[in-house]
């Protein structure tokens, strides 16, 4: 857990990790003034082969991440993943990417920080429309792992993800591919919209790169979806058109926009 303190002044911050089983288990860090500090979960012996999630509070302002690596059996690290904390929890997550079968596996992730049960329900969005609805309690001060590819509806598919919570809860989601050499994860977002923009993409290149927009559709009618593909050097944008039907999810290769080389 990496904490960043930009103010003039020391701070005291309180990071609490939150088992499975609803146990806590609490760090107090003073945090320098314009100081930066590491906690290294695995060095915490209650924290050592589980699964946790994490809720971190300052008596002023802070910058927050998360960073995980795994060796894979290698004497170093051999990939890994990081996530910028979420300012707060909500009631609505959605998660536009994943994949289940035999390359990929993808995991959701839930943290209730209440102290009261919350009830969730989880849609499960695919190319033919959503294939399974559940719901479940999530323990005070938990974390829970929702393993997709252990769902036979979603087995070797695309798949998108619609959680609702009766109350505040944090939703993210980490995919690993291969014999557990790469790995990505991005919190929720906890709006839909219009208009999205993604800095980042490309086609081809010295490493056959692939770029892949993920569009999900949880509302009751087609959405009907321009994207438009910025490119360097002045050259003119490119554009593809597609309709994403309620409840489904649609993988765009940015390729098909027929990038020339």
């Amino acid at each position: 857990i990496l904490l960043v303190n930009p103010q003039a002044s020391a701070t005291n911050v309180t990071v609490d990790f939150l088992l499975d089983d609803g146990q806590v288990v609490s760090q107090q860090v003073e945090l320098p003034a314009m100081g930066r500090h590491t906690i290294y979960a695995n060095q915490i012996p209650e924290l050592v082969t589980r699964s946790f999630g994490t809720t971190v509070r300052a008596d002023k302002p802070i910058l927050c991440e998360r960073a995980m690596y795994f060796k894979n059996g290698d004497p170093m690290f051999r990939g890994g993943h990081s996530s910028a904390a979420v300012p707060s929890g909500s009631t609505h997550w959605f998660l536009a990417e994943g994949q289940t079968g035999d390359f990929f596996e993808t995991f959701v992730l839930l943290a209730n920080p209440n102290p009261e049960p919350v009830d969730v329900t989880i849609r499960y969005l695919t190319a033919d429309g959503v294939a399974r609805v559940d719901q479940q309690t999530l323990a005070p001060t938990s974390r829970t792992t929702i393993v997709a590819d252990s769902l036979p509806e979603i087995a070797a598919t695309d798949v998108s993800f619609d959680i609702s919570a009766s109350g505040p809860i944090i939703a993210e989601r980490s995919m690993y591919w291969g014999p557990w050499y790469g790995a990505h994860n991005s919190m929720g977002v906890t709006d839909l919209g219009t208009s999205w923009a993604l800095a980042e993409g490309e086609v081809g290149g010295q490493f056959g790169a692939e770029s892949y927009i993920l569009l999900a559709n949880p509302g009751g009618e087609a959405a009907d979806v321009t994207l438009t593909f910025y490119r360097e050097g002045g050259r003119a944008p490119l554009t593809l058109t597609r309709t994403v039907a309620a409840g489904t999810r649609v993988t765009v290769a940015a390729s098909e926009a027929g990038f020339p080389e």
